[in-house]
């Protein structure tokens, strides 16, 4: 790997946007937003519905909550999803 990738890996921009390209490209993305409860930890499907998402460490596995409500769609930006 060359000095100039790793710089980028380092200091995150090579992750930019990457949310979004995978997202257009029909996958589910899983975010973070410190202002969401549980955590914060989110998950987008490809339809734009969102849900918290929690890490449940008996079963060892992720549990699907509640889908967001219109304040916290607002809180994380939805609409760049489109």
């Amino acid at each position: 790997m060359n000095e100039e990738l790793l710089d980028e890996v380092l200091s995150g921009k090579a992750f930019e946007g990457l949310s979004l390209k995978l997202h257009k490209e029909g996958k589910d993305v899983i975010l973070h937003a410190d202002e969401l409860p549980n955590g914060g930890n989110y998950i987008v499907y490809p339809n734009k519905k969102a849900y918290l998402i929690s890490y449940d460490e008996t079963l060892k596995k992720s549990i699907l909550g509640r889908e967001l409500t219109q304040e916290e769609y607002e809180l994380i930006g939805i609409e760049h999803y489109a």
